[in-house]
């Protein structure tokens, strides 16, 4: 689609973005979602899957709340079991990596409501930049105010990721391996 001055702008069918990514061809990405509750973020990631994307909704145990539910087209919930010498999460992302068909991962929380396009925009990000990250911060007062410190410090992690130039020194979008995942558990 083009506008008045002939310069090309993103359609209604999300060909493009700002940037000029093309949304349309993206590769197929895997959702990987742990929570022991269905969420309003479940509903909204759902909504936002291609034909070819998943989107795994990763509990511990068969009698969580959410491993009952009937998921919509796209959503498969995956029972991961307790968790040894790690944690639940891990646990939960280990599982669903392995059960994964798509080479390309992004891991999040269910406690935090996302927009229409959050998917694709965090896979444009990957495709452009590599590896994305994506970490809150809670501006205003209240009691977020409190938590925001941590948020701030844990930079100081994700920089020692970094290699030097500003990379993860993982790269986004290739299949991590099993012996990953196994030092994950």
């Amino acid at each position: 689609m083009t506008d008045h001055s002939g310069s090309e702008t993103m359609s209604d069918s999300n060909t493009h973005t700002a940037t000029g990514y093309r949304m349309d061809v993206r590769d197929p990405v895997t959702v990987l979602l742990p929570t022991v509750r269905w969420t309003t973020a479940c509903d909204q990631v759902a909504a936002q899957l291609r034909a070819d994307d998943e989107l795994f909704v990763i509990c511990d145990r068969e009698d969580d709340p959410v491993a009952g539910r009937d998921p919509p087209n796209g959503v498969e919930i995956l029972v991961a079991g307790d968790p040894e010498g790690c944690t639940a999460k891990a646990n939960a992302l280990a599982y669903g990596m392995e059960r994964a068909t798509n080479d390309r991962f992004v891991w999040s929380d269910a406690d935090y409501e996302r927009d229409d396009d959050w998917l694709d925009c965090l896979v444009e990000a990957g495709e452009e930049h590599g590896t994305a990250a994506v970490l809150p911060m809670f501006p205003g007062g209240g009691w977020w105010r409190l938590v925001e410190p941590v948020v701030v410090l844990s930079l100081g992690l994700q920089a020692g990721l970094l290699r030097g130039d500003g990379v993860p020194s993982y790269p986004w979008g290739i299949r991590c391996s099993l012996p990953f995942i196994s030092q994950a558990k």
